[in-house]
C-alpha cells in the first residue's frame, strides 16, 4: 500500500512536534519551579507537568503509528493491526489537543504560542490518522472484493 506514503511522513511530522514542544514546555516548566523553590516561596504548578507528560505520549505513540504504517508499506502487516494502531494515535492526539485546549483555556491571560502549535499539531495528527485508518481500511477491503475468485459456468 504505496498510497498512504503522504499520510505517514505527516504523521512523522506531527508526532516529532508533540514529542519535542511539550517536552520544551515541560523543561521551562521544571526550570521555573526550581528557581521558586530556590527563591523561598510555595510554587504551584497546577496540571501542567501532567498535561505536558501526556502530550509527550501521545506523541511518542503517534511516531510508534508511523512506524507501523512505514512497515506496512514494505512488509505485509495485518489490516487490522494498522487500523487499530492509526485509531489509537487519532484517539490519544484529540484527547491530548482537549486537553490542552481545557488547560490553557483556564489560564487568565496567558498566551504561549508553543502550546498552541502543540495543540494545531496534536489535532492534525488525528486527523491524518483517522483519514489513513479509513483509507487502509478502504483499500483492504477493495483489495478483498477483487481478489474473490470469478464464477466458471461448468459445461458451457
Amino acid at each position: 500500500m504505496q498510497g498512504d506514503a503522504g499520510a505517514r511522513f505527516i504523521q512523522f511530522l506531527c508526532a516529532s512536534v508533540v514529542i519535542a514542544l511539550p517536552s520544551w514546555l515541560y523543561w521551562r516548566v521544571e526550570k521555573q519551579l526550581d528557581e521558586c523553590a530556590a527563591a523561598g516561596y510555595r510554587c504551584a504548578s497546577g496540571r501542567f507537568p501532567p498535561s505536558l507528560i501526556y502530550s509527550i505520549f501521545a506523541g511518542a505513540f503517534g511516531m510508534l503509528d508511523f512506524a507501523v504504517g512505514a512497515l506496512n508499506m514494505w512488509f505485509d502487516v495485518h489490516v487490522l493491526v494498522v487500523v487499530a494502531f492509526d485509531l489509537l494515535a487519532a484517539c490519544f492526539y484529540v484527547a491530548g489537543g482537549i486537553n490542552l485546549i481545557v488547560l490553557y483555556h483556564t489560564q487568565d491571560n496567558i498566551r504561549d504560542t508553543k502550546f498552541e502549535i502543540d495543540t494545531g499539531f496534536q489535532f492534525i495528527g488525528g486527523i491524518v490518522s483517522l483519514l489513513t485508518a479509513y483509507l487502509i481500511g478502504n483499500w483492504a477491503r477493495m483489495d478483498r472484493k477483487r481478489a474473490r475468485p470469478a464464477m466458471y459456468v461448468r459445461g458451457g
